[in-house]
């Protein structure tokens, strides 16, 4: 994960440009849900008679342009057609499943902060993440600040109906600032919201490591399974035929490597807290990059598993 430079202002200036009445239908919706007490569902009939229709998917575009084509929670980059993305809320919009860790997890974390159920193979938290709430975040189903693009990966498998938080649930509030109190432990990185996932999530190579020991970017790593293979492959793919190749140039100062590098190391560019800390590791411990330069050879020789 990584934050972007974007303030909430110009993100409701890129959407009046390109969907002029959102805003206004945004706010409408809102007050519907209001009235109603919960999320409007699509078809449902609303008060003029009309069908419900979802509209979140019309800023899409937008959400893209400003995560500069790469989802908000693994950096990476699906391919530019929209289909790709998803417009994800932040806080889901209807129902809040309780969450459960669904894997091992590291083993020096499990030892301070899980346990297992009696008689199962599932491994909880030890430390609180909430629990359901039927109806959801469904004022903000419509606040651009609860909005975010990543890929179908991360969306419709990890995150789906879950939103861990340390605190008791918020249930009504019209601000995103408004739930700060419940303390969530996952990041939202754009807007004037946006805190920085780079305190909380490191990098061994290709590997993501909660940062510090912090319990909140191990949550994070657990919940999106942000080391599964295909991401570690992707990232090494990544580090090795492209990153690494401009670091040499770039040690040996040429310009023109040392303006990729700068490219390299900005928010635009893929795996950009990976890359970061890889090439700290170059500039600091070359004999450690080029160990860890091997390793991730020896993970492209694989075949990847399907």
């Amino acid at each position: 994960m990584i934050q972007y430079n974007t303030r909430t202002a110009v993100i409701k200036r890129l959407v009046s440009i390109r969907q002029p009445d959102w805003a206004t239908k945004a706010a409408q919706r809102t007050d519907e849900h209001e009235t109603a007490g919960r999320y409007i569902k699509k078809d449902e009939i609303l008060a003029d008679g009309t069908k419900a229709k979802d509209f979140w998917g019309d800023v899409k575009s937008v959400f893209i342009t400003v995560q500069c084509g790469k989802c908000a929670y693994c950096e990476a980059k699906p391919e530019s057609s929209a289909i790709q993305w998803d417009v994800e809320h932040f806080r889901p919009k209807s129902d809040v499943d309780e969450w459960e860790l669904p894997g091992p997890g590291n083993p020096e974390y499990l030892r301070r902060h899980f346990h297992r159920k009696p008689g199962s193979a599932r491994w909880e938290y030890h430390i609180p993440t909430g629990p359901a709430m039927t109806k959801g975040y469904y004022l903000l189903a419509y606040d651009l600040e609860n909005y975010a693009i990543c890929c179908k990966t991360c969306n419709t498998i990890y995150k789906r109906a879950y939103f861990p938080v340390q605190n008791a649930r918020v249930s009504i509030g019209k601000s995103v600032v408004d739930y700060k109190l419940e303390g969530a432990y996952l990041i939202y990185p754009l807007g004037d919201q946006r805190e920085d996932p780079e305190q909380d999530i490191a990098f061994d190579d290709v590997q993501a490591v909660a940062k510090n020991g912090s319990v909140r970017g191990q949550l994070i790593i657990d919940f999106f399974d942000l080391n599964r293979e295909g991401l570690q492959r992707s990232r090494a793919e990544w580090l090795v035929h492209t990153v690494y190749n401009v670091y040499e140039g770039f040690s040996q100062g040429r310009q023109k490597a040392i303006k990729t590098m700068e490219w390299l190391l900005s928010y635009k560019a893929p795996f950009t807290n990976c890359t970061r800390c890889f090439v700290n590791l170059c500039l600091n411990d070359s004999g450690e990059a080029e160990r860890r330069y091997s390793k991730m050879e020896k993970i492209l020789l694989k075949s990847p598993r399907i």
